[in-house]
């Protein structure tokens, strides 16, 4: 997916929309900064390398938190991304 779809979809789920300085009305935008902006700020996050070899032995914990949003329109909430982690232990200490 481009940083443009990405972001309007983005947009589309969370309800947030500009209005046309025109006619009041809500417009769509396809502007790719919203993805550029998370991909400048989680993708150090994401592929830096803090564990160089990961034990052969050992626990290796994966989970996920869903980040949920509340649409305005119906007042409910809806998953709107997942955060994922990864935790290991070497030597009996936790490593993200």
């Amino acid at each position: 997916m481009t940083y443009r779809e990405a972001s309007l979809v983005a947009r589309e789920r969370a309800q947030r929309m500009r209005d046309d300085p025109a006619t009041g009305q809500p417009r769509w935008t396809r502007h790719g900064s919203l993805v550029m902006d998370w991909v400048e700020v989680f993708a150090p996050v994401v592929f830096e390398s803090r564990v160089s070899d990961w034990p052969s032995t050992g626990t290796l914990l994966l989970d996920d938190l869903p980040f949920s949003v509340r649409d305005p329109q119906t007042g409910r909430d809806r998953t709107a991304c997942y955060i994922f982690c990864a935790l290991g232990y070497d030597d009996g200490r936790p490593k993200m």
